[in-house]
C-alpha cells in the first residue's frame, strides 16, 4: 500500500505541474517478480530474477486559448489512466491468494512405501530440509547443498550461486513460518522411493549488496508467501535395488555406479538413506 499512496503523491505533483506550467516527463514505474534459492518453477534450479519495466518519456508544450485547454485536459486524463495503471499494478503486488490445499495421502498408502514414517513425521521432514536448503542457498553453503539435494538440483543451485556471487549479490531469507503442508503423494521405482509434499509458506526474502549490506532487490518489510510442488527421494526401505532404468527414457541401465544415462543424458538420481531434494516447483 505504501507503494500506492508514494505513486498517487508523485502523480498528484505531476498534475500540478502539468496544469500550472510546462509540460514535464511522465514518471516512470517498475514492477517485479522474485523468486530466490530455487522458488521457481524448476526441476533441477532456480535463482533470483527480478524484471522491471517503465513508461518513456515524452514532452511537450502548448501556448495560448483552446490549445492549452486542451492540453490541461490531455494530461488530466493521462494522469487518470496512468493512476488506474498503478492501482491494478499495485493491487497485484500486494494481494496473494491461498493456494486450493490438496488432498493427502493416507496413512496406509504412505507406510505401503515408507513403513518407518507418518504423515507428520514426512511433513516435518519436508519443511526443514526445505528450510535448510534456503539456508545453504543464503550462506552459499555448496557442501551442505550437494547433502540436501540431489547431484542435478545441488549443481544448478551452484553455478546459479555463482552468478550471484559475481554481482557481489547475497539472498537474504528469514522468518520461516509454515502455513501449509501435505504429503500427496508416495512411489517406488527400481529400489528409488519418492515422496511429493505441497507446501505452502512465508518468509522475508530480499537482495542486499554483499559490501555495503544495503538492500538492492525487494524490501526488508515485505512477505512472501509461495506455495512449492516438492519432491524427495531415498533409498527404497522396502528394496535395496540400485535403478535399472532411466527414470526419463526408461533405457537400461548397464553401470549402477553412472550418474548420468548414455541414451537421453538424463541424471540417474543418487539414492541415499536419507531424504534428498530433487525438484522444486514454485506453484503460484
Amino acid at each position: 500500500m505504501k507503494k500506492l499512496y508514494y505513486s498517487l503523491i508523485a502523480l498528484f505533483v505531476l498534475a500540478c505541474a502539468v496544469i500550472a506550467g510546462p509540460r514535464v516527463g511522465a514518471d516512470s514505474g517498475w514492477s517485479s517478480s522474485y523468486s530466490s534459492g530455487g522458488s521457481s518453477s524448476h526441476s533441477s534450479s532456480s535463482s533470483s530474477s527480478w524484471s522491471s519495466s517503465s513508461s518513456s518519456h515524452s514532452h511537450s508544450s502548448g501556448s495560448g486559448g483552446s490549445s492549452e485547454d486542451a492540453g490541461v485536459i490531455a494530461g488530466v486524463v493521462i494522469i487518470f489512466v496512468i493512476v488506474i495503471i498503478v492501482i491494478v499494478l499495485s493491487s497485484k503486488g500486494s494481494i496473494t491468494s491461498k493456494p486450493a490445499s490438496p488432498n493427502e495421502i493416507s496413512e496406509e498408502e504412505l507406510k505401503k512405501i515408507f513403513p518407518d514414517e507418518t504423515l507428520e513425521s514426512v511433513r516435518e521432514m519436508a519443511y526443514t530440509k526445505f528450510v535448510d536448503v534456503q539456508n545453504a542457498w543464503m550462506e552459499f553453503d555448496y557442501d551442505a547443498l550437494k547433502k540436501l539435494c540431489s547431484n542435478e538440483l545441488a549443481n544448478s543451485y551452484i553455478a546459479d550461486l555463482d552468478v550471484l556471487k559475481l554481482k557481489n549479490g547475497k539472498n537474504v531469507m528469514h522468518d520461516f513460518t509454515k502455513l501449509d503442508c501435505k504429503v500427496t503423494g508416495v512411489r517406488e521405482i527400481d529400489g528409488v522411493a519418492t515422496v511429493d509434499v505441497f507446501l505452502y509458506v512465508k518468509f522475508k526474502d530480499y537482495v542486499i549488496d554483499a559490501g555495503t549490506n544495503k538492500v538492492i532487490r525487494g524490501n526488508k518489510s515485505t512477505w512472501m508467501m509461495n506455495a512449492y510442488t516438492l519432491k524427495f527421494t531415498c533409498e527404497s526401505k522396502t528394496t535395496k535395488k540400485a535403478p535399472k532404468t532411466c527414470p526419463n527414457c526408461g533405457a537400461k541401465v548397464k553401470d549402477s555406479a553412472t550418474s548420468t544415462c548414455e541414451f537421453c543424458r538424463a541424471t540417474i538420481v543418487k539414492t541415499s538413506k536419507e531424504f534428498v531434494l530433487t525438484e522444486k516447483t514454485k506453484t503460484n
